[in-house]
């Protein structure tokens, strides 16, 4: 197995297995600087403009964001 369908298989799987946010909101992968993250769909349309960026962390306290490959498991 190659490492694209390595990755590929994660995200699918994770977003297999957890469909929804405990808010009922589904869960997306996302791909950003520190890595692969699964995370509730909510906090990405919450992170736009300077209020959303200064609300950010109260805006993702009680949503899903995990973390499913780090940078050196995408690039392996």
């Amino acid at each position: 197995m190659n490492a694209n369908s390595s990755v590929l298989e994660t995200i699918e799987t994770a977003e297999r297995e957890i469909p929804f946010c405990s808010c009922g909101q589904q869960t997306a992968a996302v791909a950003k600087d520190d890595g692969i993250w699964l995370e509730c769909l909510s906090i990405r349309d919450a992170d736009c403009g300077l209020m959303g960026r200064f609300l950010a962390p109260f805006q993702e306290a009680g949503h899903l964001k995990m973390l499913l490959m780090e940078p050196l498991e995408i690039a392996a």
